[in-house]
């Protein structure tokens, strides 16, 4: 089990989110406002964030603190502008999935990402 931060614009994308990786197993906690999704990771710990790309995306890559530190899979509707960011990026553990995506990739990528923290 892994405790997972969900902040995109869309209470639908949240809702999913949240749900499917409750569904198998693990805690999510999740947010349409990226001030109190930040202020969640500063009071409790996460193992992974999940950010869509406008609404949280770049500005959790600049900051720091808790947030910064989690490995990341970042969500985006532009395609080309998630490419840019992870081919840029200096961090090895971002991640990214286009919207639409298959939900079992979803949760498999967030699974993945956490196991690689605990590793």
């Amino acid at each position: 089990m892994c405790r997972v931060l969900v902040v995109d614009d869309d209470p639908s994308v949240v809702a999913l989110c949240v749900f499917a990786l409750e569904f198998e197993g693990h805690q999510a906690v999740g947010f349409t406002d990226l001030p109190q999704a930040l202020a969640a990771a500063r009071r409790e710990q996460f193992d992974v964030l999940v950010a869509d790309v406008p609404t949280a995306g770049e500005a959790v890559l600049t900051a720091e603190g808790d947030a910064a530190a989690l490995p990341m899979l970042l969500i985006a509707e532009d395609s080309f502008r998630l490419l840019q960011i992870l081919t840029t990026a200096v961090r090895t553990d971002i991640y990214g999935l286009a919207k639409p995506f298959d939900i079992g990739e979803f949760v498999d990528e967030v699974q993945r990402l956490a196991h690689a923290r605990a590793a």
